[in-house]
């Protein structure tokens, strides 16, 4: 099939660029510090020898998982659109590929770019932690390496959705990383500014809204960022108190993996839509 030759292609070339290299080096040396450190400080959790709480070490990843999406942004943003700048995906065309075939290469070669520094990384702090602690939830650690790797994919996918959509790869660029900081930062104060804002016109005064209307769940879920928290309450962190955009019945961990699943699959198809019917 074309796309496999598509995707073979970029794997072969984040090998010889040693992109892959890299990346899988600096994700298992971060995985393997913060679980060091999470270790060595007993006011984290834990000590060495005792039983592991696997939601604190997720929590205590917290901030550098959030890398996970600007890397699969970063590597998806001109994966399209750079080769049609540089006439090099014309070229491509004219060998026997078709454009879906670049699209689904694209995304399916990334992916193994993506998915590798992850799975390794968290396959060397899986070991450090085998080695550390006595008792431990190995399902709740790859349900967290899960959930990881799909808001990875869902952004890769978007990424790659915008770079064949578009004829420019800052274009490309502005529109993932804007959205990226909308559903990272913005989106939760949005929502609470439309609910205040509707309960202004409904009875005439202000009111902060530090619970969400009914109808703002659905709204609240299709985040990716939030579909990631839904699958870590819903399957990691079950005796703890959810966040108030999950107070709703059919918000749990199974609605985040099928958000993030959609997050992957629509995106791309959009952007796939797009491309064909672009003049190059």
């Amino acid at each position: 099939m074309s796309w496999q030759v598509i995707a073979r292609k970029e794997i072969s070339d984040s090998i010889r660029s040693r992109s892959i290299i890299v990346l899988s080096g600096l994700f298992v040396i971060l995985a393997l510090f913060i679980t060091a450190l999470y270790a060595s400080v007993p006011l984290f959790g834990a000590a060495p020898g005792e039983e592991l709480a696997v939601e604190g070490l997720i929590s205590f990843f917290g901030a550098a998982v959030m890398f996970v999406p600007l890397i699969g942004a970063l590597l998806g943003y001109k994966s399209i659109v750079g080769e049609r700048q540089s006439g090099s995906l014309s070229l491509t065309l004219s060998l026997p590929h078709t454009r879906d075939d670049v699209v689904l290469g694209k995304f399916l070669g990334r992916s193994v770019v993506l998915a590798t520094p992850i799975l390794l990384a968290f396959a060397a702090g899986l070991v450090l932690v085998m080695a550390l602690f006595d008792a431990y939830s190995i399902l709740d650690y790859l349900v967290f390496v899960l959930a990881v790797l799909l808001i990875g994919l869902a952004y890769l996918s978007l990424a790659i959705g915008f770079s064949g959509a578009v004829s420019s790869s800052v274009l490309s660029a502005v529109g993932v990383f804007v959205l990226y900081v909308l559903f990272r930062f913005l989106y939760l104060p949005a929502l609470t500014v439309a609910q205040s804002t509707v309960n202004r016109l409904q009875t005439g005064s202000w009111t902060v809204a530090f619970e969400l209307d009914w109808w703002m769940y659905p709204l609240a879920m299709i985040n990716p960022h939030y579909a990631y928290q839904m699958i870590l309450h819903g399957f990691v962190y079950t005796d703890m108190a959810q966040p108030r955009y999950m107070n709703a019945w059919y918000i749990n961990g199974w609605t985040g993996l099928i958000v993030l699943a959609i997050w992957i699959v629509v995106p791309l198809a959009v952007g796939r839509a797009l491309f064909n019917r672009q003049d190059l």
